[in-house]
């Protein structure tokens, strides 16, 4: 911080240099010193420690800004829970939310990782449940370290989710979104095995123009010699708050 601290490009939280760090056991007895160290320097700094499930009853709140349980901080009863206990610590304490896209490992035998594939459907309700409840920060979270799970990236676009993500800050922000016509992501694993379900799931961004609010096509799924092996018809409809679903 010393050196890149007035870096534009430093994730800031009301101008802050926000650090985030996976646990908080092996740092918050030399974060108070930390701070006063840099504040010599005229630096200061946000400090957000992810958890995994449950909230960090034994944190020393004075050594944290915030938290993320990335597990909890998904799902909306989780997102409450951990709200309530911020409000206990006071000092204007963060809960981050959790923006997940989950993976396509339910059949893989040689990791534990069985998160079920339904990236778009489970990136969406994360995204909502963090939003709707007013959380100021929400990270999107990935588990792909090869030497832990061997999890494969349930998304086979990460374009399609810098897409959702310009979508709903122009929401948000109260502003129309960006693009004039109506645009669809697509979201498949991104491989299969014999036996596998193949799931494809489909997001209708909605435009400005006329129109723009809906679409219909035809999905087909075709073998290695071109001949269709399955295929189907879709109409999608943007919801009357023009949030995507």
């Amino acid at each position: 911080l010393v050196r890149y601290g007035d870096n534009p490009r430093i994730a800031r939280l009301d101008g802050k240099a926000l650090i985030s760090t996976w646990g908080w056991q092996p740092y918050y007895a030399d974060i108070p010193r930390m701070r006063d160290e840099l504040a010599a320097e005229g630096l200061h700094f946000t400090w957000i420690p992810t958890t995994t499930r449950s909230f960090p009853g034994s944190l020393p709140y004075q050594s944290a800004d915030g938290t993320n349980c990335w597990y909890r901080d998904q799902y909306p009863e989780g997102i409450e829970s951990n709200l309530r206990n911020a409000e206990k610590v006071g000092n204007g304490f963060l809960i981050q939310g959790t923006i997940r896209a989950g993976y396509d490992n339910g059949q893989r035998i040689f990791t534990h990782d069985v998160t079920p594939y339904r990236g778009m459907k489970t990136l969406l309700e994360s995204l909502n449940a963090g939003l709707d409840a007013g959380l100021r920060e929400l990270i999107l979270v990935t588990w792909n370290d090869i030497s832990e799970t061997a999890a494969f990236p349930s998304w086979a676009s990460p374009y399609g989710i810098q897409e959702i993500m310009k979508y709903y800050r122009s929401l948000y922000a109260g502003k129309p979104p960006r693009n004039a016509e109506a645009q669809i992501v697509v979201a498949y694993p991104p491989d299969l095995l014999l036996g596998d379900n193949c799931e494809i799931q489909l997001l209708l961004l909605a435009g400005t123009n006329d129109g723009a609010d809906q679409w219909q096509g035809r999905i087909r799924l075709e073998d290695s010699h071109g001949q269709t092996v399955w295929e189907q018809s879709v109409s999608l409809q943007a919801t009357d708050d023009r949030r995507p679903r």
